[in-house]
């Protein structure tokens, strides 16, 4: 088992109702960390370990966004906070 799979486990322990999001930036990166994050929410196969995905995830230019004006912006309704409404919700 990898390190990435065993903090997430580790968390799940402490956490065990909790949703988990994993997630990256809106900020301009590698895709390879998008697909790291997949490959390791596939291993774990966790209902509530999810990984999300920003619409523009990875877009942004280098340097500091403001995440919230980015979301208002793009009116992305399943932004983190929606998103987890649907868990609570259901």
């Amino acid at each position: 088992m990898r390190t990435r799979d065993l903090k997430i486990r580790e968390l799940r322990e402490t956490y065990p109702k909790a949703v988990i999001l994993l997630t990256t930036t809106l900020l301009c990166h590698d895709e390879s960390w998008d697909r790291a994050i997949e490959e390791v929410c596939r291993r774990i196969d966790d209902d509530r370990i999810r990984h999300y995905l920003y619409r523009r995830n990875g877009c942004g230019t280098p340097g500091k966004h403001r995440i919230q004006v980015e979301i208002v912006e793009e009116g992305d309704e399943n932004a983190p906070p929606f998103y987890l409404l649907s868990f609570i919700c259901a």
